[in-house]
């Protein structure tokens, strides 16, 4: 008799350019559908930037309003999803505790296993999270997390587990021909570009960065900032930009699915988050040769190799001689050899989570 697919139902707030949608997406691509499959819940009717990819791997899309627009039919959404379609695990993934309610759902639907996946060391619900942090817990089976300090911020004193963002690495080997490429396409050619990566967000601080690299353009006429990404604070940097006067030197490409060969184009990375769990796209550009600035405030277990650079965000001086210091190296191809060694191997994270999901 063949055995039946098992359906994990993801819950999340959106499955667009984030790095926990690609870590889901990472993970949802490289799994063995035919015993694994992958449903989600998002908060938004919008169309979403791997929902297409989502309904050809085999995965459902349901879309709810989020639980601050009005928690009560939020919650009897879930709940119908949740009982029409017999889900028995769902994974919820989150950096605050006010999702208990979705977990409180999920006990009164008679959900087998409940996941928590801690994404981020900090959010903007500091009160809150310390409000719910015990009945989260108490309503959880599994806890999850993408670093210590995620764990930590998320748990607070409860053991929890942590799965490291999981990549293909491979992808990410650095590629001279696709470089040139795409630096001819761009018009960069003879050009220092700089490069970020990133949801437009408070916590991603790209105002930051504007600033940098204002200062930079005064000392070097060929820099170039390339940014990609969407989100609330969009609009806010590109008129900042427009009011300095270097709008026509930076490169607003909105949400791309080629940013494993986008990021060949770039000379420097620059990553001036003001917190996070544990940021894939450092992971990503280590894996690529490509040098990276970025804030103390992350964590150094995203640091394997010595391309990272880490400086206080109140220096901006500092900021402004490194990335100008910094240049692509030779023998490039060691570097994704060090990642596809590492713990953040797809493959190694595949083979943790197929244990957690059974």
């Amino acid at each position: 008799m063949e055995k039946k697919v098992k359906r994990i139902l993801h819950i999340v707030g959106t499955m667009n350019m984030g790095g926990q949608e690609t870590f889901i997406m990472n993970l949802y691509r490289k799994i063995d559908r035919s015993k694994i499959q992958f449903d989600f819940v998002v908060h938004s009717k919008e169309v979403q930037f791997y929902e297409k990819e989502i309904k050809e791997l085999g995965g459902k899309i349901y879309k709810i309003d989020s639980m601050s627009k009005n928690i009560f039919l939020h919650m009897k959404n879930l709940y119908r999803i949740i009982k029409e379609n017999n889900y028995h695990i769902i994974h919820r993934h989150t950096n605050s505790s006010i999702i208990w309610f979705d977990l409180l759902v999920a006990k009164i639907a008679k959900v087998r296993r409940i996941i928590v996946h801690s994404h981020s060391s900090s959010s903007k619900y500091r009160i809150i999270n310390k409000i719910f942090q015990g009945m989260m817990n108490m309503l959880t089976d599994v806890r999850l997390a993408c670093s210590q300090e995620a764990g930590e911020w998320l748990y607070g004193k409860k053991k929890f587990e942590i799965i490291p963002n999981g990549i293909d690495f491979e992808k990410y080997k650095f590629d001279l021909e696709k470089r040139k490429l795409l630096r001819n396409k761009m018009k960069l050619e003879g050009k220092f570009v700089i490069g970020h990566i990133g949801r437009f967000s408070y916590e991603k601080n790209q105002a930051f960065l504007i600033d940098v690299f204002r200062k930079i353009k005064n000392k070097n006429a060929d820099a170039k900032l390339v940014l990609t990404g969407d989100g609330e604070e969009k609009d806010a940097i590109q008129k900042k930009a427009k009011e300095y006067g270097i709008n026509e030197d930076i490169h607003f490409l909105g949400n791309v699915n080629n940013v494993f060969e986008l990021i060949n184009v770039f000379d420097v990375f620059v990553f001036p988050s003001i917190y996070e769990g544990l940021p894939l796209t450092l992971l990503e550009v280590q894996a690529n040769g490509l040098n990276a600035v970025i804030s103390s405030q992350i964590s150094n277990e995203v640091i394997l190799t010595d391309l990272i650079q880490k400086i206080p965000l109140d220096i901006i001086d500092e900021w402004i001689s490194t990335i100008m210091q910094r240049r692509r190296g030779e023998n490039l191809e060691k570097y994704n050899d060090i990642m596809l060694k590492s713990k953040f191997n797809i493959d190694y994270v595949i083979c943790r989570m197929k244990k957690i999901y059974k």
